[in-house]
């Protein structure tokens, strides 16, 4: 990768962190208040498609390391568990970039965000067993500790 190349990923790579940063440091208050008391179900709708913005700039920055460090996009049905395959191991143009923890961590939100784009809010906030409130909760803890831990990712 020539300098111009690296210096046009480099800055793509700090947006992306950026807006990271701005949607963690905008969720505060929430977070806080779901840690002390039940969270309605606009509160969980609300942290539902913070985890899913989340994901989403996590996955973001990992397209643009396939495509811009290793030069292979992932493609296919399983792209997006490709992916995260990738992120944990080196190659010849860079090291792992996820411990075995975090790619654990980031596989259940890759879960969660299947689960988010294909269920509606309230079957996603009420009904569903596996995802239903119980586990939003636990998924709005694991964000915190994830985010804070996050910033593993540079």
């Amino acid at each position: 990768m020539n300098s111009s190349a690296w210096d046009k990923f480099r800055k793509q790579q700090a947006t992306e962190r950026e807006q990271l940063q701005r949607l963690l440091s905008g969720i505060h208050g929430l977070l806080g208040r779901c840690r002390t008391t039940a969270p309605s179900e606009i509160e969980l709708s609300a942290l539902a498609a913070l985890l899913h913005s989340f994901y989403t700039g996590v996955e973001n920055i990992f397209k643009r390391v396939v495509v811009e460090l290793d030069g292979d996009p992932v493609r296919g049905d399983a792209w997006h568990r490709e992916l995260l395959l990738r992120m944990k191991t080196p190659t010849a143009h860079r090291p792992a970039l996820l411990s075995e923890e975090l790619h654990d961590s980031l596989n259940e939100y890759l879960r969660f965000r299947h689960v988010f784009r294909n269920a509606n809010s309230f079957l996603f906030s009420v009904a569903d067993g596996r995802f239903g409130m119980r586990s939003q909760r636990c998924y709005a803890h694991a964000f915190a500790s994830t985010a804070a831990q996050g910033d593993g990712l540079r």
